[in-house]
C-alpha cells in the first residue's frame, strides 16, 4: 500500500512538473496587468493572431462555400464571430491582413469578424501535420509595424505549434471556439513572443478593462 501511494505521489509530482513546464496561454481578460501590455502591443501592430474558427454547424470540410453560415453554427457560430470583430475593432490603432484556411467555416469566420479587411487564402493552413511547421515560420516571421496578421486556422494546427517538442498554448484549442493565440515576434518573451490568449466572450471585458485602465476612451 506504502509502495502504491509513492508511485502515485511521484506521477502527480511528474504531472505537476510538465505542466509548470508546458505552461498554459494566459487569459488575458483575467490579468488587469496582462491587458495594459496586451493593449498598446495590439494598437502598434506587429502582432501575429493564431484564430481558430467559430462554432460550426456540423463537422464537414467543404470548399464550396455556397450560402452564408452553411458551415458555421447560425446562433453561435455567428455571435461568436461577431464578437471577435467588434473586440478587434474596439481596440483598432493598426491595420490587419487576414489569411484563412480554404475550408468554408474558416472562410465564413474570417468574413464575419473582418467584414472591411484584406484577405488571402492560404492553403497552408489546412489542418495537417505539414501545415503546422509553416505557421509557426510565419509567427517567427517578423512583420511590419502598424499590421497584426491574423491566421484563422483549425484547432489542431494550434495544438502542434510547439518549441522544443512542447505545445506552447498548454490549451487545447479543441476545447475553444473561436480561441485567438496573440504572439508578438519582436518581444523577448518565451515560447515564440506569446503574449496571451483570449475567447470570443472575453473582448467586453478586455475592452472594458482598457477603458478604465485609460488605454481607449
Amino acid at each position: 500500500m506504502a509502495r502504491r501511494l509513492t508511485l502515485c505521489s511521484v506521477c502527480l509530482g511528474l504531472l505537476f512538473l510538465s505542466s509548470c513546464v508546458a505552461g498554459s496561454c494566459p487569459w488575458i481578460a483575467e490579468s488587469p496587468e496582462l491587458v495594459k501590455l496586451f493593449v498598446p502591443e495590439f494598437q502598434k501592430g506587429g502582432l501575429k493572431v493564431v484564430l481558430r474558427h467559430t462554432k460550426t454547424g456540423r463537422n464537414v470540410d467543404r470548399t464550396d462555400c455556397l450560402y452564408p453560415d452553411e458551415a458555421l453554427d447560425l446562433n453561435d457560430g455567428r455571435k461568436q464571430a461577431e464578437l471577435i470583430g467588434k473586440g478587434f475593432s474596439s481596440l483598432s490603432k493598426s491595420e490587419l491582413q487576414i489569411y484563412y484556411s480554404p475550408y468554408c467555416r474558416t472562410l465564413q469566420t474570417a468574413e464575419i469578424a473582418f467584414p472591411y479587411s484584406g484577405k488571402i487564402r492560404k492553403d497552408e493552413l489546412v489542418f495537417g501535420n505539414e501545415s503546422s511547421p509553416w505557421l509557426k515560420e510565419q509567427i517567427q516571421r517578423a512583420s511590419k509595424m502598424g499590421t497584426n496578421e491574423v491566421y484563422v486556422t483549425h484547432s489542431p494546427n494550434m495544438n502542434e505549434i510547439k518549441e522544443d517538442g512542447i505545445g506552447v498554448l498548454g490549451r487545447d484549442a479543441r476545447l475553444y471556439w473561436g480561441m485567438a493565440a496573440f504572439f508578438n515576434p519582436s518581444a523577448d518573451r518565451e515560447p515564440l513572443g506569446l503574449l496571451g490568449c483570449s475567447l470570443p466572450d472575453h473582448w467586453e471585458s478586455i475592452v472594458s478593462q482598457a477603458k478604465n485602465a485609460g488605454l481607449l476612451p
